[in-house]
């Protein structure tokens, strides 16, 4: 496989990015995985990845002891990639072993927020 992620088949869809030392697990997905990435190893290195727990976990275990996995491909639209995304999220939410927030519930705030404003 080439070390050049841009000269890599495309893959779009589902990812984990899981602690080996705690089992926690980031659910996410992408448009090309390994851009992808390359883009998500690169914040938590600089330490700024968005998710706090995550970066704490990365900064106090370091690299080697977390990986990242294709978790399901999608190839029918970022619609439906975050559905697939959606359903493992809902899928693991209840072990309590999830790094993400519970998205719907962040959605349907936001949604809240903007029929209020209108």
């Amino acid at each position: 496989m080439p070390k050049d992620p841009r000269k890599r088949k495309i893959q779009c869809g589902v990812y984990i990015i899981r602690c080996k030392k705690s089992g926690k697990k980031y659910v996410g997905s992408t448009v090309n995985f390994y851009v992808g990435m390359q883009k998500r190893r690169s914040a938590l290195v600089r330490g700024e990845h968005r998710n706090k727990p995550l970066q704490r976990d990365w900064d106090k275990y370091g690299e080697d002891a977390f990986s990242f996995e294709f978790v399901e491909s999608v190839s029918n639209g970022k619609e439906a990639m975050k559905k697939r995304e959606q359903h493992y999220f809902d899928k693991w939410h209840s072990s309590g072993n999830l790094y993400n927030i519970y998205r719907r519930r962040a959605e349907k705030n936001l949604q809240d927020l903007r029929f209020a404003l209108d």
